[in-house]
């Protein structure tokens, strides 16, 4: 046997005879507890708290899901005026009346376009204007009664217009009240009496139905000296929409209709009016937004959105499509 081979065979002898330890159920042991030691910090929160947080994030998606799918349920969603008492629906239907006798006059504007159809335009629109306005306001009318300073006249009623921060409109209603009975302890009564606008007295009657538990009123303002020409105001309800209807007459027949409602529609109110004139319809829808008055026109010889700004004692219309401004001055008297 030669050197190397001998070395060799002691090699493995001694290889055979040692004795040695057997390390692996050590080293799995501390590969795992390194392991855990090195997890990141969220994968070992506890599932109960992970499970916490999920339902909160889900009931308070879900409030907010309620809150966009029914907006009426939003204290600042605004609402429309809905006479509750006798005297509040008086006091709305001679407030839109002195609104329709007020405006109704030729104004001349301080502001012409070259086209005279706008200036025939903003007029017409001006009739109606402050009664959207007050609606559009969505608050309850401002109107206080009093005993009567005439002595023809047992009480009489004042109402505030409201136009803008430098001024408000006040209509002075003096009247008798004559009883016909009691509903829920609530007076109903008819008046007879004067409203005041620009100086002149027209005539008013003002007269009370019971219905089937159900109170409505009606105005009538007599425009001459002989009574032929008037118009006549009252409202009819519908369920989430309250209408109330102008029919002017001359010579006791109906010349022209107003058909003024105010409705709630996606949590907006909007106004519209419908003019029944000689077999024809015309419309006026409108809408706050942002601040902002945009009147919908539909007439037989305009159609367009309108703009409509107040400042100081003017009401500028603003006609969109034609960049056109058209400003009207409201003032006449401030106390009417």
């Amino acid at each position: 046997m030669s050197k190397y081979d001998d070395f060799v065979s002691k090699l493995k002898k001694e290889a055979d005879e040692t004795n040695v330890i057997d390390l692996t159920d050590e080293i799995k042991t501390r590969y795992r507890n390194n392991k855990e030691y090195k997890k990141p910090i969220f994968k070992r929160i506890s599932y109960k708290f992970t499970l916490s947080f999920a339902i909160i994030i889900l009931v308070f998606t879900s409030m907010f899901i309620i809150k966009e799918a029914y907006p009426g349920k939003n204290p600042s969603t605004p609402s429309y005026f809905s006479p509750k008492t006798v005297d509040e629906a008086y006091a709305f239907e001679l407030l839109t009346a002195a609104n329709l006798l007020y405006s109704s006059e030729e104004i001349k504007p301080l502001s012409l376009s070259t086209n005279k159809d706008f200036n025939e335009i903003a007029n017409r629109i001006n009739k109606h204007y402050l009664t959207i306005q007050n609606l559009l306001s969505g608050e309850k009318i401002n109107y206080t009664v009093a005993p009567s300073t005439k002595s023809d006249y047992t009480y009489q009623m004042m109402i505030n217009s409201i136009f803008n921060d430098s001024f408000d409109l006040q209509y002075t209603i003096y009247y008798n009240k004559i009883l016909i009975g009691k509903d829920d302890e609530e007076e109903i009564y008819n008046i007879e009496g004067i409203i005041i606008i620009n100086n002149k007295e027209y005539p008013v009657i003002g007269k009370t139905e019971i219905d089937d538990d159900e109170t409505s009123t009606m105005v009538k303002i007599i425009i001459d000296s002989d009574s032929s020409t008037y118009f006549i105001i009252e409202q009819e309800k519908e369920e989430d929409e309250n209408e109330f209807v102008y029919r002017r007459y001359i010579n006791n027949e109906i010349v022209k209709e107003y058909a003024l409602s105010h409705e709630i529609e996606k949590g907006k109110v909007e106004v519209k009016i419908e003019i029944n004139e000689k077999g024809k319809t015309e419309e006026i829808k409108a809408k706050l937004k942002n601040g902002q008055i945009t009147l919908k026109v539909e007439f037989d010889d305009y159609k367009g959105n309108v703009q409509v700004t107040t400042k100081n004692n003017g009401i500028n219309y603003y006609f969109v499509s034609e960049k056109t401004n058209i400003v009207i001055n409201l003032i006449k008297n401030k106390k009417v």
